[in-house]
């Protein structure tokens, strides 16, 4: 191998920590059971000041590097950022742009894919961020598409992760990219996490069962169904509960719930087995009839759709046992 690759770890006020240190130990830590070093890497400040500010009382963190040394990067990683409503300044925008015109990859983690956007480099690609900045992203930046489902996107020169330790995903991608599988292994290994996570963040976002806050006949219906999930409901079933025709009570539900009552019944029952999976060792079997999926094919045909995992891998995530 030829000299190491140039990695820049952007540092801005109000650090974002844990991605910072995510960053670090991936890309800045020695490797000793290697013979070469694969990574030289610097800590850049965002403005002239060099000191940043921490989200910690009385701690700063100072670094020597500045705007100058982004240009000439191989990587640069930008470990979150301040907020999704502030904007970078013309120095740190031209900085990156000038990075990535100069053939650079530059990575967000988490919340610095608002950073990222800003510079417009987001523009026409798939993206995604943390599924609880995920709405904020796609009314801020529509013509980004943003994919709450996935750990991390790559789109060659510009990639991005979701929250948080799925930064760690992203760098080790990053690593196999440079270097090949058997050094992400090696670096997955002194990381103590596997090298390729099965599944996106979709398995860690709680679904959203809407529920009505009027007495209604729908809200009666909903706690049937929820106490009785064991049992099949078809539309007509449902209409004929609240006493309705089935396109007035489709109209209703929809109007109410801004879904659908078979959508609704399902994410209840995918609910339900989570709940289940996570506090119980009944069979998926048992779990799949309880939660009125009927067999353990359609409980792994729904997993799969939602979650991106099976339930045996959801289990062994989550269980509290």
């Amino acid at each position: 191998m030829s000299t190491p690759k140039k990695v820049v770890v952007l540092a801005y006020p109000n650090l974002c920590l844990f991605e910072f240190s995510c960053a670090m130990e991936v890309f800045a830590q020695r490797r000793p059971e290697f013979e070469v070093q694969h990574y030289s890497t610097v800590v850049c400040a965002t403005d002239d000041s060099h000191q940043v500010g921490l989200p910690i009382e009385n701690l700063v963190l100072s670094t020597t590097k500045g705007l100058s040394d982004i240009h000439d990067a191989d990587l640069v990683i930008i470990p979150g950022w301040q907020g999704p409503d502030i904007l970078p300044s013309d120095a740190l925008r031209n900085s990156l742009l000038s990075a990535y015109n100069n053939g650079a990859r530059i990575a967000s983690i988490c919340s610095g894919v608002f950073l990222l956007a800003y510079t417009g480099l987001l523009a026409n690609k798939v993206a995604t961020t943390h599924w609880q900045y995920i709405a904020k992203a796609r009314e801020k930046f529509p013509n980004t598409h943003f994919d709450e489902n996935v750990l991390y996107t790559d789109n060659g020169q510009i990639l991005t992760s979701a929250g948080s330790a799925a930064g760690l995903d992203m760098c080790l991608h990053l690593v196999k990219q440079d270097y090949g599988q058997h050094v992400a292994n090696a670096y997955a290994r002194r990381l103590v996490i596997p090298p390729y996570r099965e599944g996106g963040q979709a398995q860690f976002i709680q679904q959203p069962i809407p529920k009505s806050d009027n007495n209604t006949k729908l809200s009666v219906l909903l706690d049937t169904l929820e106490n009785n999930l064991s049992s099949q409901y078809s539309v007509e079933d449902m209409a004929d509960m609240v006493n309705m025709s089935e396109r007035n009570f489709l109209r209703q539900f929809k109007a109410q719930f801004a879904t659908s009552p078979a959508k609704w019944l399902i994410n209840l029952r995918i609910k339900r087995a989570c709940e289940l999976l996570e506090t119980s060792e009944l069979p998926t079997k048992s779990i799949a009839q309880m939660c009125g999926l009927g067999t353990e094919e359609s409980l792994r045909h729904h997993f799969r759709r939602q979650l991106k995992v099976s339930p045996l891998h959801y289990r062994r995530q989550f269980s509290e046992l």
